[in-house]
């Protein structure tokens, strides 16, 4: 797919005839906010309203035997809780079910005359021999994305950004190749606005109960008629979207444990955002540290009035940027620029020396470090895959991570690559991320063992054949040319 194939205004590609709903920016549009007459008495994961929506164009290639002949999406409104675990809030999911061939469910089998069964049991689905599977079977796989917002704006969140379509970015198209593969699968796919109602960029706990509460929510979902004793489901992420994905699996023991959560996969993991921002600061990627401050100042009101008292004026500008930009803009406004001032780099948006070491921001970042001792640790199998050079994540803190969790008793695969940047290891990584999850979702034994997590160090490429298998030709051709035409061409160096 070249650029050319950007989709600039909303496509009503989901399913049957519907009225489509007005395109309104979330900041202005009441769907995103509204809280109804119970909203206080209702439990996280309820949903509070839905509406039928069309979005950007995906092109399904059904050669797993899935049978995908369109899609049905919705926008779901539901509750969900803040970054303190007890403030409710608002956040909204894009819901994007495939519409498979329908496979008759006989209401009456002829029972063979070995057959232990008395006339008028009910038959399972292991008394069905062959390829016939009883009605809405395939529905019940669900895959949780987390997309890589990356922003602290109100509208520049996912589920708007899907439906209105790229304009001059590769927003929303960045988001539907990841996406396409599992949709190629007949699988349901849940795509949750995280970061909430407060915009909040780098809220880990937040994040976490967002994409938990995404899944309650989808169960609750009456339209899907998600059969709970059969369902499915595995989470996703790359980025951004890897620190929602990995805070959402430490904190399911505790937050969701009725979540039939079979694996959860993310690369690219921001672990220690202090970290980050000292490996960033000065860098290609300097307007990370502007967009997360900013995003957690959106939720940390002392971090704002910090904030306010210590920026210089061009860090006030480029702050209050982040605050009504997407992120493609805040990289752009900030490239190469120095934010901290730190490690002898000369100039900064802050007047203090060493910003991140006071007290305020010190403590926010710390609330914010997954994998901190007090943390549950994952009860789902977990796939991690990390970038040895990696520009935005230092891999070290990967390692610890995987160290950590596993000291603990959690199963772990994790690969480390050596080839990959950040970027471009969302793309790589892809095949095996894929196999790995649909193993999960077919029940194969894992590898890896509790507390004892499998890691490796790969080389990794889409070239090879291994990928072929996992995604298909068309699909892994269609993944490479767009990395190639819209990354590696035209040295793009962001999502946006």
């Amino acid at each position: 797919m070249s650029s050319q194939d950007v989709i600039t205004s909303p496509s009503c590609f989901c399913g049957d005839n519907f009225i489509e709903p007005p395109l309104v920016p979330p900041s202005q549009d009441k769907f995103y906010s509204d809280r109804p007459a119970s909203f206080d008495s209702s439990s996280p994961g309820t949903v509070l309203r839905s509406r039928r929506v069309g979005v950007v164009k995906f092109d399904i290639l059904p050669t797993f035997g899935s049978k995908v002949q369109g899609l049905k999406c919705w926008q779901v409104a539901f509750k969900t809780l803040a970054q303190d675990g007890r403030t409710p809030q608002v956040s909204v999911a894009l819901i994007i079910r495939p519409i498979l061939k329908k496979k008759r469910a006989p209401t009456r089998l002829s029972l063979p005359f070995w057959s232990k069964k008395k006339r008028g049991e009910s038959i399972t689905k292991g008394d069905v021999q062959g390829k016939t599977r009883l009605k809405g079977e395939d529905y019940d796989k669900v895959v949780c994305y987390q997309s890589k917002c990356d922003s602290a704006s109100p509208d520049c969140r996912t589920t708007y950004a899907l439906r209105k379509g790229n304009g001059g970015s590769l927003g929303a198209l960045g988001e539907v190749v990841f996406i396409e593969p599992f949709l190629d699968r007949g699988w349901t796919v849940v795509v949750p606005d995280y970061e909430s109602e407060r915009d909040a960029f780098g809220a880990g706990p937040q994040a976490g109960r967002a994409v938990l509460d995404s899944l309650k929510a989808t169960f609750n979902f009456e339209p899907l008629d998600l059969n709970r004793s059969r369902a499915r489901v595995v989470l996703f992420g790359y980025s951004g979207g890897a620190q929602a994905s990995g805070w959402a699996s430490c904190l399911k023991s505790a937050y969701a444990p009725e979540l039939p959560i079979v694996g959860s996969a993310f690369g690219g993991t921001p672990v220690d955002l202090e970290a980050i921002a000292y490996k960033v600061d000065g860098g290609i990627a300097s307007g990370l540290i502007v967009g997360v401050i900013q995003g957690l100042s959106n939720i940390y009101p002392d971090l704002q009035s910090w904030s306010d008292d210590n920026l210089t004026e061009e860090g006030k500008i480029r702050f209050k940027e982040a605050s009504e930009n997407c992120f493609g803009k805040v990289m752009l406004s900030n490239f190469m620029k120095v934010v901290l001032g730190s490690a002898g780099k000369a100039g900064g948006y802050f007047k203090p020396k060493n910003p991140l070491k006071m007290k305020v921001p010190k403590r926010v970042l710390s609330e914010n470090l997954l994998g901190d001792e007090a943390q549950p640790v994952p009860d789902m199998p977990i796939y991690i895959y990390q970038s040895l050079h990696d520009e935005v994540v230092p891999f070290e803190t990967v390692d610890k991570l995987v160290e950590k969790w596993g000291a603990k008793g959690a199963t772990i695969e994790y690969t480390r690559d050596e080839l990959s940047a950040h970027m471009i290891l969302a793309f790589t990584g892809t095949p095996r991320a894929m196999e790995w999850l649909e193993d999960r979702m077919k029940g194969k034994p894992n590898p890896a063992q509790p507390g004892k997590p499998l890691i490796r160090t790969v080389v990794t490429s889409l070239a090879d054949d291994s990928s072929v298998q996992i995604l298909g030709k068309k699909r892994r051709d269609r993944l490479e040319n767009f990395m190639t035409e819209n990354y590696v061409r035209t040295e793009r160096i962001w999502w946006t």
